[in-house]
């Protein structure tokens, strides 16, 4: 599904390789239901998602803007230790942790900026959902997918691997400016059209008919 995963496989496979991503589906009939506040993430409550980097980089800006507030959808087995963590540097009631929403995907209904700061993904499908949903945003560089997706600047801000005072800069240029906010969120979601579903299964096709056409 990226770059990345396909130099995995030996050098003499990779002439034939085909990277297709996944297709991005929101859920039908979702609503804007936006406040204009909220920094939002998505995943299991698990080492591999690092909320615990991302709780500190939002603490380490949070004074500088006092009406957002930070929610984490998911469950996992850290929840234990978030929580202690959003007590610790005091952010109980600006750092939500909701569990699992209702309907698939139905967090891009409230969301204003979406942030992801994971060691490593596959194909981190959130960030397309957000992108879809015009929504700026605030990742890691990991492997793999963020770079495949993002153009760092224009449909997102990329940070360097878990650099946490370089996503705190990032997350306060963003909370700061609404221009740019309203920039990224319109880049991504234009940008977002190539992982249509029907886009998606067009390239599914060619490939089957190459394949089928193989002598």
């Amino acid at each position: 599904m990226t770059r990345g995963a396909a130099e995995y496989y030996p050098k003499k496979q990779r002439p034939r390789t085909r990277i297709i991503p996944n297709p991005v589906n929101l859920p039908e009939g979702w609503q804007k239901k936006r406040q204009g506040n909220t920094i939002t993430a998505v995943g299991r409550l698990a080492e591999q998602k690092q909320f615990h980097l991302l709780i500190e980089a939002f603490a380490k800006i949070a004074p500088d803007f006092p009406s957002w507030n930070l929610t984490i959808w998911g469950e996992g087995g850290l929840r234990g230790d978030l929580e202690a963590q959003r007590a610790k540097v005091g952010l109980e009631p600006r750092i939500n942790l909701p569990g699992l929403t209702d309907v698939p995907g139905q967090w891009v209904e409230t969301a204003d900026v979406l942030a992801m700061s994971s060691a490593y993904e596959g194909w981190p499908n959130v960030i397309v959902e957000g992108m879809a949903a015009e929504l700026p945003v605030v990742t890691f560089d990991c492997e793999h997918g963020p770079a495949d997706m993002i153009e760092d600047g224009v449909t997102g801000l990329l940070v360097p691997q878990d650099n946490v005072p370089a996503l705190s800069e990032a997350l306060a240029k963003v909370l700061g400016d609404p221009d740019l906010r309203k920039s990224l969120a319109e880049r991504a979601g234009e940008a977002s059209a190539r992982y249509d579903t029907h886009a998606i299964a067009d390239q599914w096709m060619a490939i089957v008919e190459e394949a089928v056409s193989a002598d």
